[in-house]
């Protein structure tokens, strides 16, 4: 059960606050360069050629954020609703996203080679000592293997930990 202290549940909550505040920069940025582009059209020739420059950029920096919202809102959602057919790649392509994304990681980074040679050298027991030296690591460890301890200790009295 989640209480109002769980950390989980307060870190979903900041990150939530945190991806409305990037929406709202991005909001912003996408409306201050709307505001550019539309007040510059504003400004009668013969401009400078600063002014060229600066209405350029923003023109470039809407599309570009129109172009943006438009991609990633297709690949999850559909931006003009089911109708059009357009969008939903990902929801509607999971399996087989994963499924080939899962075939590309273990045929290009988890070869026996590159195994060895990320596990050659490290020293498990003392990172786990350094971890464990985190008080809070300490009690989410202890929290996690609390429920285990009664069977553990059941099965070696049984003598069932010697079979396996």
């Amino acid at each position: 059960m989640h209480g109002p202290l769980d950390p989980a549940v307060a870190e979903r909550a900041e990150e939530r606050a945190r991806l409305a505040r990037w929406r709202l920069y991005a909001g912003a940025a996408m409306a201050a360069t709307l505001a550019a582009t539309v007040g510059l059209y504003a400004v009668e020739p013969p401009r400078a050629w600063w002014l060229d420059l600066a209405h350029a950029a923003a023109k470039a920096g809407f599309v570009g954020a129109v172009a943006d919202w438009f991609a990633v809102n297709a690949l999850f959602r559909y931006p003009f609703g089911r109708w059009t057919g357009i969008g939903g790649l990902i929801p509607r392509e999971k399996q087989r996203l994963a499924g080939g994304m899962g075939r590309f990681v273990a045929r290009q980074f988890f070869t026996p080679d590159s195994i060895r040679r990320a596990v050659e050298g490290v020293d498990v027991a003392a990172a786990a000592a350094r971890w464990l030296a985190d008080p809070v690591a300490a009690r989410r460890a202890a929290a996690a293997l609390a429920p285990f301890v009664p069977r553990l200790l059941d099965a070696l009295a049984e003598g069932r930990a010697q079979t396996v």
